[in-house]
């Protein structure tokens, strides 16, 4: 009896792990790296010497993202700190697709120009070393469709979803970004006006509370 017992508890062992191998837990580790790979290999743009000039510290995320539309709009603030006296313009990477609608420092509009997948950003009075400010960028666009899972839409269980790999390669095809491994971001607020219930906005942090916010779209 006990025999038996053992036997049916390997079989079925063994039907239970033929069925999760369909599933790899580290699919989006492998993912991510291989995107990485690939990406290094093949980017167009390098980090250029004026990104060294300056440290990004946090960026405030405000998006209009509806999961049924390949489509991304919003603004970001970053907040930053002078790494150099007399520093005058600030760059970010953005894909050439995105379009750039306005830039915002203190409180005006700040002069800004495309250069390729850079945004540059005029600094009207220059900052001294370790002097900090911060700027907003409003934008809107269809993200490229790279293959890097930057910015993908999809279906999950019916639903459509988008979802993204970004870290941070392929983060300029959907969001203005300092795009490197040499400066991380200490922290970020991500908010979607356009989250539509039952449905969550998430990313890979620790989970505060959930607010519901008023709809907002432009037209």
């Amino acid at each position: 009896m006990n025999h038996k017992l053992i036997i049916i508890l390997i079989l079925t062992h063994l039907s239970f792990w033929g069925r999760t191998q369909l599933f790899d837990p580290f699919f989006e580790e492998k993912t991510a790296l291989e995107e990485s790979r690939r990406f290094i290999k093949n980017a167009e743009t390098g980090e250029s010497v004026n990104s060294s000039h300056y440290n990004l510290t946090y960026q405030r995320m405000e998006w209009n993202i509806d999961p049924n539309v390949r489509y991304i709009e919003g603004n970001i603030t970053s907040y930053f700190v002078s790494q150099c006296d007399g520093f005058d313009a600030i760059e970010f990477d953005l894909h050439a697709n995105l379009t750039v609608d306005s830039v915002i420092h203190q409180t005006r509009q700040s002069v800004f120009f495309r250069k390729g997948n850079k945004v540059i950003i005029r600094i009207d009075q220059p900052l001294t070393n370790q002097q900090t400010d911060s700027v907003t960028v409003h934008y809107r666009g269809e993200p490229p469709s790279s293959g890097f899972g930057s910015f993908t839409q999809g279906w999950h269980q019916g639903e459509p979803i988008i979802w993204t790999l970004s870290e941070p390669y392929g983060a300029m095809e959907w969001w203005p970004c300092k795009q490197t491994l040499s400066d991380k971001i200490d922290s970020i607020r991500c908010m979607n006006r356009l989250s539509i219930l039952p449905r969550l906005s998430a990313i890979c942090c620790h989970f505060q509370r959930k607010i519901q916010l008023p709809m907002k779209r432009s037209n």
